[in-house]
């Protein structure tokens, strides 16, 4: 017969963890031997492959495979403190169920209890994750990750102990890089729309340095157009009616191979001016017949101040089209 019990962990610096389950003394020893069995439980340490820098964060999960009326589990994870710390441990998931960390206990330098506990369901089947474990580097060298004085508990009377389990751990390689640091560059960061001799696009560049590499990108142009996710895109910019140009904050975002993120943002730093926008105040109006007019004027040997009424008949119309074209001609005789 089946029975649902709820279990809570008490861990102390000699390693033992006395467990109340439903009522019941269980003691744990203190180094509790993993069955090697052929088709047991395997639990398993997953940490990232690539180098990380020192002074980053990175994750590693502790995977179980295969496992049938899960019902809690208590294990050390043991480090080089010189190289590691462990920071945090956040919750599991079996089959979409969740599995709780309800201790997270420092015992020693190096040394992390943890203690995961379902209630509220008569065992858990499947496979997944008992937690995922936060790191942060904190100097070169190699360090292992190792789980001990390990237990997995089930719903199965008279032990609730699922037997047969292999724990198996992983390594790391912490390098004295730096820590991660998003950057980028754009050519060119001004543009006409329309235009063929400036076209609106931006070839933009990765600079980012630092942390574990290889990195996934995540590129923001700031007009609401698909997210890039290459290191060295390439976008064109349209900005929308036929008067008003715009200036545009791009956004880079960076995650690196130990699930480090670090973020570049640049206001403004795109340009993209309308056709006819002359003196570039990313409006076209009257203003830019007047530089028009300034600029064939110098051009043309005889400086004039012109205020668009190119004509000088008072008026401001079509004639100072004219006059500007006029001016174009001469300068260019």
């Amino acid at each position: 017969m089946r029975k649902t019990k709820d279990w809570l962990a008490f861990c102390v610096r000699g390693g033992a963890c006395l467990c109340l389950i439903a009522g019941l003394f269980l003691p744990t020893l203190l180094n509790p031997q993993p069955a090697y069995a052929q088709g047991g439980v395997t639990v398993t340490i997953d940490a990232p492959d690539g180098d990380i820098a020192t002074g980053s964060d990175f994750t590693a999960t502790v995977n179980i495979s295969e496992v049938t009326d899960f019902d809690g589990a208590d294990y050390d994870v043991v480090f080089n403190p010189a190289i590691l710390d462990l920071t945090s441990a956040s919750d599991g998931d079996i089959g979409g169920t969740a599995i709780p960390v309800v201790v997270f206990n420092p015992m020693e330098a190096g040394r992390v209890r943890i203690v995961n506990n379902v209630t509220g369901t008569p065992g858990v089947d499947g496979t997944g994750y008992l937690a995922e474990l936060h790191f942060h580097a904190v100097g070169p060298g190699d360090s292992d990750i190792t789980l001990e004085n390990s237990h997995l508990a089930d719903i199965i009377p008279p032990d609730y102990t699922i037997e047969d389990v292999t724990w198996v751990g992983d390594s790391v390689h912490v390098t004295g890089g730096t820590v991660l640091a998003a950057d980028f560059s754009g050519d060119p960061l001004q543009g006409i729309k329309g235009s063929t001799l400036h076209p609106p696009d931006v070839d933009f560049t990765d600079e980012t340095t630092g942390g574990t590499t290889p990195y996934s990108y995540d590129w923001d142009f700031g007009d609401g157009s698909a997210h890039g996710t290459t290191a060295n895109p390439t976008h064109t910019y349209a900005p929308t009616g036929t008067l008003h140009g715009q200036q545009y904050t791009v956004s880079l975002t960076v995650t690196d191979d130990a699930s480090g993120e670090d973020n570049e943002t640049k206001a403004d730093y795109v340009t993209i001016f309308q056709m006819g926008d002359i003196n570039e105040d990313l409006t076209v109006d009257s203003l830019d017949i007047t530089e028009v007019e300034l600029i064939v004027s110098e051009a043309s040997g005889h400086p004039q101040t012109f205020t668009c009424n190119a004509k000088e008949d008072d008026k401001i119309n079509s004639l100072d089209i004219t006059k500007t074209e006029l001016l174009v001609a001469a300068a260019t005789d």
